[in-house]
């Protein structure tokens, strides 16, 4: 392996498969086949050349603030540059006679071909970064995910960019919160999230604390593909492909990103072996709420005189978890069910070991764990937290379920982003339901403000956003998606969710979360006093009335492409097609009936998968939409 050089890849490209390929949520592969060390440097450089190409008028905007100040004898650059440090969201105003504009942006971005004209003691533009970029990094529990980590950061610093490191594994939204909580340009999840042990994976958050836009990142994947395909291996030829002149670039060759800098690793390797060593759901706990091995000084590399290239080790726990228990506000909570209240909690083996019986522990809340030890091999399960996967969940839950109403399991995927539940009876409670009783919660508490869905999610969000008379938006699915209509100020989005079990909530940050979550539907059991089965029945005044299902089947790439082509063309035999009332394709194909039952078939965009949904207030209905468009699909020839 350090052996191989970068240049020979682009010699054996015979197809798509060998390219990088970002989809729904970042890109994943089979870990060493199509996920491997030489890709991970290939796309972390990409991303660096991104950024770099994105901020390439940093000099020339630190310039003109130089000379700008200069003009002002009375202004202390030093102070004036500190200051822009300590500003998160501002307004940038352009000041120039001849255009006076303004736009809300947060540090971090800088904003391509701004003028920096004349401009008095007062009115500055504070929003342009005169600092090296801060990326921050965290990972999974998966085979090399550390490792991989490692490896992108080592090649960030050689690129010029400070990088805040994780010390140990951490849930994505951890990641996303200390991205946004620490002031960095953007972050590095490595995680393949839920899907099975084969796999690892690399995510990108934004500064505000979710997935980085889509433009941004197909930019990142065009650039990561340009240097598999282009035969020079010398960064320099890259900074002519993307158009930039970089100095740090030049004569970096991407080999050179391969060899890890020994004192990096040495300095590293203990604190992060112990990390992930330590798998121990008790350890997991103390080492969580303590301080952290080397504690976050982001002013050190995030100020007017901050060196290039450095790199500092990261506890994003601590500060997470106490925003968390600030935000939930569980201590204020009078409950007389405290005492009654008995959790499992199933962490699936992932990234979320620790995280939420940390918060219960410190509230002394009677709680147990299965499956919160490190093993990569995720045995017998996927770390996804649907139904067949939380069979251990459900019988431990029912045990203790059969004297106690308030016994409850709560599980999360891989890189805890994804929130599932699980009753006293050992019944699943899917994302669906979890969705409408954390809306129903505040809409009734008096929270005002929007709703987004994916197309995807349940009609109880229609009944509620009806009831309320509030608007609600309907996305394609992935919570970029939702996340995109939450980072504008415009939409005033109160809460967002996905099938898949991703909610993201206002108050928090603008990504999914399975912790936070988690907490959330404990605090309204506690305030309530009503067990999750009577939450759902709320919602309605009567016992929760829909039924929904998901098929996903295996289909001929060519008899999907034929389905596809008579859905465009309305030449499929929809079941029940005389009831149908309204149709919606912005994702896949989802017919609407009148008694607001719905079908959606939606083809995957990449494997030969069909993944067919159906609800309505009848069990039997609902089996029979699946059914009876399955029946049809396999008269295609």
């Amino acid at each position: 392996m350090n052996n191989f050089k970068f240049y020979n890849i682009s010699k054996i490209i015979k197809d798509d498969r060998i390219k990088i390929n970002f989809g729904t949520d970042g890109f994943r592969g089979v870990i060493a086949e199509s996920f491997n060390f030489d890709k991970i440097n290939v796309i972390s450089a990409a991303l660096g050349i991104h950024l770099l190409k994105k901020n390439r008028s940093d000099n020339n905007i630190k310039n003109n603030i130089y000379k700008n100040i200069e003009k002002n004898s009375s202004i202390n650059k030093n102070n004036y540059l500190n200051s822009l440090n300590n500003i998160k969201n501002i307004t940038k105003e352009n000041t120039t006679k001849e255009n006076t504009t303004k736009e809300n942006i947060t540090n971090g971005n800088i904003i391509n071909n701004y003028n920096i004209g004349e401009f008095d003691t007062v009115k500055f533009p504070p929003a342009v970064i005169v600092t090296p970029a801060v990326i921050a990094i965290g990972y999974d529990t998966r085979f090399l995910s550390k490792e991989f980590a490692l490896s992108c950061a080592e090649n960030l610093i050689q690129m010029g960019f400070n990088v805040l490191l994780s010390d140990s594994f951490c849930p994505s939204p951890v990641l996303s919160y200390a991205v946004k909580n620490n002031l960095c340009e953007c972050g590095i999840m490595i995680t393949a999230s839920h899907n099975s042990f084969k796999y690892n994976g690399i995510k990108f958050k934004n500064n505000y604390g979710g997935s980085m836009l889509e433009s941004e990142v197909k930019e990142i994947e065009k650039i990561a593909n340009d240097i598999l395909l282009n035969k020079s291996n010398d960064l320099s030829d890259i900074n002519s492909l993307v158009g930039l002149n970089n100095n740090n670039l030049n004569g970096l060759k991407l080999n050179d990103l391969k060899n890890k800098p020994n004192k990096l690793e040495n300095d590293l390797s203990k604190s992060l072996d112990k990390s992930l060593n330590n798998d121990s759901p008790d350890n997991s706990e103390s080492s969580l709420l303590s301080s952290s091995i080397s504690s976050i000084d982001i002013h050190s590399i995030n100020n007017a005189n901050a060196k290039s290239g450095e790199l500092i080790k990261a506890d994003f726990k601590k500060n997470y978890l106490d925003h968390l228990i600030k935000i939930i506000d569980i201590e204020s909570i009078s409950s007389p069910i405290f005492k009654n209240i008995e959790i499992i909690v199933d962490p699936m083996y992932g990234a979320g070991i620790g995280y939420l019986s940390s918060v219960l522990k410190k509230f002394s809340i009677k709680h147990k764990n299965i499956n919160s030890t490190i093993n990569p091999n995720f045995p017998n399960i996927n770390p996804e937290p649907i139904e067949l996967n939380l069979k251990k969940l459900s019988a431990a839950v029912r045990k203790i379920g059969k004297n106690n109403k308030f016994a409850i399991g709560f599980a999360t995927d891989g890189d805890a982003d994804r929130v599932g539940a699980v009753d006293y009876k050992g019944n699943f409670i899917d994302s669906h339901k979890i969705f409408s009783i954390l809306l129903n919660y505040l809409l009734e508490e008096g929270f005002n403000g929007e709703v987004v869905k994916t197309v995807s999610v349940s009609k109880t969000i229609d009944y509620l956003c009806n009831k309320y008379k509030i608007k609600l938006h309907e996305v394609p699915i992935g919570f970029k998606n939702i996340a995109n209509l939450m980072i504008n100020p415009d939409n005033n989005i109160l809460i967002g969710g996905e099938e898949s079990g991703g909610i993201g909530i206002r108050f928090h940050i603008p990504e999914r979360d399975g912790v936070f979550n988690s907490l959330m539907l404990l605090k309204i059991i506690l305030i309530r006093k009503k067990n999750l089965n009577e939450l759902l029945n709320d919602i309605y005044g009567k016992t929760y009335p829909l039924e929904y299902k998901r098929c996903d089947i295996h289909i001929d790439l060519d008899i999907k492409k034929k389905l596809i082509e008579n859905l465009k063309k309305n030449n499929f035999n929809v079941p029940f097609k005389k009831e149908v009332a309204a149709v919606n394709f912005i994702d896949g194909y989802k017919f609407e009936y009148a008694d607001n039952s719905w079908l959606l078939i939606r083809p995957s965009g990449t494997e030969p998968i069909l993944r067919i949904y159906a609800e309505s207030y009848e069990k039997e209905k609902t089996k029979l939409l699946i059914e009876k468009t399955i029946n049809e699909i396999n008269k295609i020839n």
